[in-house]
């Protein structure tokens, strides 16, 4: 089925599979048109509401951003998403970090060491739109630039 999934891992977790909407749906691109995964599969987008909740799983305190901590649980969630089974190092885990904030934060961003929702929403509909691509044969992890590019 056909909303954003990152597996299993809590914050990136599988209840979305189950909420595809039209309505409200953002997409990477800002296309309306649907891809269709080897399996039949079809991807509606990202439900910014659910999108809203992910930020909200990884803003432990409630302040409205997420700040180095937060984006460290964040890091790791995403990662292993994209690579199953693997482990990071604790220079991995700050890796991905760094990357994670400067491309939200620094890049796109407003510069102020955090990432706001508005940051956030965006970047995790690309990332929710490869990995439901790369779940359902659309996009080989192969194919994703640069090994990282959910965060370059």
């Amino acid at each position: 089925n056909g909303s954003a999934s990152f597996g299993a891992m809590p914050g990136f977790g599988a209840e979305e599979e189950a909420s595809a909407q039209h309505g409200g749906v953002v997409t990477a691109d800002g296309a309306t048109q649907e891809l269709v995964g080897e399996d039949g599969a079809v991807w509606h987008g990202v439900d910014a509401e659910k999108a809203r909740a992910k930020f909200a799983h990884y803003d432990t305190d409630n302040s409205g951003t997420l700040d180095s901590g937060e984006v460290v649980k964040l890091s790791v969630d995403l990662f292993q998403a994209f690579h199953p089974g693997k482990e990071l190092t604790p220079e991995q885990i700050q890796d991905v970090h760094d990357k994670l904030l400067t491309r939200l934060d620094e890049r796109e961003g407003d510069h102020d060491g955090t990432i706001s929702f508005e940051e956030f929403l965006p970047w995790y509909t690309q990332s929710a739109e490869k990995h439901w691509k790369m779940l359902h044969g659309v996009l080989h992890p192969s194919q994703m630039e640069g090994g990282d590019s959910e965060v370059s």
